[in-house]
């Protein structure tokens, strides 16, 4: 066993310089020249089909203004190229966000969308003459080319601003308000923010408000509503969705079995996990033993409220990994640091209200040294809003900034919803409302799913009962994938990236309910004690993130140094793939950290950590030793590439840039800086016969293709087949695309981290390894000598 080959940036990473060849990391625009007539025509009957009855939401100068015309209303704008906001402001619409699949939404009052249906008739009239008789030549013409790109207009209602909300008018309760963000209006945004903030804050009482977070692109109320307060919460324009509060995702509470004595040498050892979650005790000495004294104690934590399990079961997976009653005690668990932002609520149920408390406990964890950290909480449903959801925007803003592995749930769905669930089941885990929660949705944490486990049901003890989903498919209560599109590329994020057998639920068909509680479909936990029992059983996929979290905990134990983006790739390669059909529950698989802490004969990893410049294209040289290629026996070739860029709320591109990769060979660095360099244009080229345009570089094949992770922040893809025996130098092409975020916006993002590894695995007779190490070595005495010359 050996350490990975880590490679430097001397002599193996090419950053090119200069002007660069002209290429969209995104969807170009279509080129065509547009039905000018025919889509006036329809966009006009657009409007038209928005009136409803007597209330007139476009005034026209042709219908008699009889109606009640409506004040305020969001509208969504949606069209292929985009609509232009600038546009929008000009007839004092508000623009709010964007979002990916290029909608812009609008705040608009009477007179904007009277203005608005003005121009609309002008264009309608005789689109061929719009612009000869507008006023200002120069702003109809920009006109015409926004409005060829609208495909509709929608009205953002009441429908939308509840949906996904369990709440009914019988049952008031705790919410958080989510406002539009006002980052879209720059220097103004704080003012903006503060005017939206009030205007809402005045329809709820006072005594009732929790939580207020003025930051402009996270703006939000948490309160206890009234029905009167919801209704008129949810009548608003300023609010953009109201949702409950986040919770334990609906894990089931462990159900206690039996106790054992601890080891009186055992004693927690290894890099820190951070559990932001429910009140950790040291009840159980289990749990106590790996409980970490932090030097300082957590910021509030609201240690004085009702608490719950969930935060003793989490801490106690994510310390010992599985719980095996036959081998605990023979091995150190990891320190686990408690940072509490959960406490009951008045059903019992461990529910965070304070949403700005996680930012700063996970900001304290890393200021004591934490690494890792578990977050096993999501929202009650999937994150299917109009811009992403504010938690997953935090956490991804952490992950960022701070450079920790963040590990959180997919979410459960709620056994008390009707459903058919023995003989509907796969389908209702692939319906669009089990689709991820947030912020398992945020795209630099790494987001977990559940694949069925635990035993079969005893039929001598529950005669009626039965197991929902086979061992190994996907868990009858974890939210699946796609998760959420956050890019113009409309591909959806890869979300979950893992699984794990987290239990199963049982139905017992006398009864027609769900048993998400039988002890025979559960996982092993560590429990509270408050019976003085250490053990139970528990089913969820908060449970699973906690068990990730000490997969990614080990990694750092074996390569302290690793950054988080290189923890992520070493899990991802670390996994095992789920057959094609469950990959929903984990795109990448199940991950097991003992397989990936060593390289050996038969079985390489090469590591690479480094940063490209925003918008720039490198070469990275990849050493495949020719006997790869030569020697028989099966073989597998994967990159894994992770990064944590930017986020921003309201922007049609959520993350601030995305990086691709292509592995090519056969061409030295010298023939990739000619084609990625400045290329002429078609015009330089008709104008030029002389000049001479490079084709780009032949690129192998991989599945998945690189397109479908787009929007991804870890790829992982394998290439087969078609080794070159004479050429044991390889390149990776790794390209990073700006978003087409402001120029203010992206000023302060001039380089973006990531971090590679590569598998080299072959059966055949050879010692991959020590001849991986003499390629890596002959390659960087060619290039000193190179450079001496």
């Amino acid at each position: 066993m050996a350490n990975h080959i880590a490679l430097s940036n001397e002599g193996f990473f090419h950053p090119m310089e200069g002007a660069l060849r002209r290429g969209r990391g995104y969807p170009a625009n279509d080129a065509t020249v547009p039905d000018y007539r025919g889509h006036s025509t329809t966009l006009r009957e657009i409007l038209e089909g928005l009136e409803a009855g007597d209330v007139k939401i476009f005034p026209t100068s042709d219908v008699e203004d009889d109606g009640v015309t409506p004040g305020r209303i969001v509208l969504k704008v949606s069209g292929k190229g985009g609509p232009v906001e600038a546009i929008f402001n000009g007839v004092k619409m508000v623009p709010l966000a964007q979002n990916h699949d290029r909608s812009l939404y609008c705040l608009s009052d009477e007179e904007s969308r009277a203005a608005f249906a003005a121009i609309v008739e002008r264009y309608a009239d005789d689109p061929a003459d719009f612009m000869s008789n507008h006023e200002a030549h120069r702003e109809a013409k920009s006109w015409k080319q926004a409005l060829a790109h609208i495909k509709g207009i929608e009205v953002y209602d009441r429908a939308d601003r509840s949906a996904g909300l369990n709440a009914t008018a019988e049952e008031p309760g705790f919410f958080r308000v989510f406002l539009w963000p006002t980052s879209m209006a720059g220097r103004r945004a704080e003012k903006f923010a503060k005017a939206r903030l009030d205007e809402i804050q005045s329809l709820i009482d006072s005594n009732n408000i929790l939580n207020i977070d003025a930051r402009p692109d996270y703006l939000s109320i948490t309160a206890r509503l009234s029905n009167e307060e919801l209704d008129s919460v949810l009548d608003n324009p300023l609010v953009e969705r109201v949702r409950t509060l986040p919770s334990e995702s609906n894990d089931s509470m462990p159900v206690q079995i039996n106790s054992m004595a601890v080891p009186q040498s055992l004693k927690a050892s290894g890099p820190a996990i951070g559990v932001v979650d429910d009140l950790v005790t040291g009840v159980n000495p289990w749990i106590g033993v790996a409980i970490h004294d932090a030097p300082i104690s957590p910021p509030n934590s609201a240690s004085n409220a009702l608490s719950t399990d969930h935060g003793n079961v989490v801490a106690g997976l994510a310390a010992y990994g599985e719980i095996d009653v036959t081998t605990l005690g023979g091995y150190s668990p990891f320190p686990v640091v408690p940072a509490r932002v959960l406490s009951a609520d008045g059903t019992g149920r461990p529910t965070l209200f304070d949403e700005s408390l996680v930012a700063t406990q996970v900001r304290w964890l890393a200021a004591q040294g934490v690494k890792v950290v578990c977050i096993a909480m999501t929202r009650g449903h999937a994150d299917d809003g109009a811009v992403p959801d504010t938690l997953s925007a935090t956490l991804d803003t952490l992950a960022c900034e701070l450079d920790i592995v963040i590990v959180v749930p997919s979410g459960n769905l709620d056994p008390r919803t009707p459903n058919d669930w023995l003989n509907g089941y796969p389908n209702y885990v692939k319906s669009d409302g089990a689709r991820v929660a947030a912020p398992g949705t945020a795209v630099s944490c790494v987001t977990v799913g559940a694949v069925a486990g635990g035993s079969d049901v005893d039929p001598r003890r529950n005669p009626s009962l039965v197991r929902i989903a086979r061992p190994g498919e996907a868990a009858p209560y974890g939210r699946t994938a796609p998760g959420r599109s956050i890019s113009i590329s409309t591909m959806p994020n890869i979300k979950p990236e893992f699984a794990r057998a987290v239990g199963n639920w049982g139905y017992d068909v006398h009864s027609d309910t769900v048993r998400p509680d039988v002890d025979a479909l559960g996982v092993p936990v560590l429990v509270g004690s408050p019976r003085g029992r250490h053990f139970g059983v528990a089913v969820g996929t908060s449970y699973g993130a906690a068990l990730v979290a000490h997969e990614a905990a080990a990694i750092r134990e074996r390569y302290p140094d690793a950054s988080a983006s290189l923890t992520r790739c070493l899990l991802a390669l670390s996994a095992k793939p789920l057959q094609d059909s469950q990959s929903l529950a984990g795109r990448w698989g199940v991950p097991n950290y003992r397989g990936i802490l060593e390289s050996d004969s038969n079985r390489v990893i090469v590591t690479f950590e480094s940063e490209i410049s925003s918008g720039n294209v490198a070469f990275l040289e990849v050493p495949i030793p020719g006997d790869f290629a030569r020697v028989r026996g099966r073989r597998r070739f994967r990159v894994a590439l992770a990064f944590a860029p930017p986020v921003l709320r309201s922007r049609s591109e959520y993350m601030a840039g995305h990086i691709e990769f292509d592995l090519t060979h056969d061409y030295s660095l010298e023939q990739l800086r000619e084609i990625y360099r400045e290329q002429p244009s078609l015009a330089e080229l008709e104008a030029n016969p002389e000049l001479t345009k490079s084709a780009l570089p032949d690129r192998r094949a991989s599945e998945p293709n690189k397109t479908s992770l787009n929007s991804s922040t870890l790829h992982l893809r394998e290439y087969s087949s078609g080794w070159d025996v004479d050429n044991s130098m390889y390149t990776l092409i790794i390209r990073h695309f700006h978003s087409p975020w402001t120029k203010s916006q992206l000023k302060n993002y001039p380089t973006q981290k990531f971090s590679v590894a590569i598998e080299m695995l072959h059966e055949g007779e050879i010692d991959l390894y020590s001849e991986t190490v003499s390629t890596v070595q002959n390659h960087i005495r060619t290039r000193t000598r190179v450079r001496s010359l």
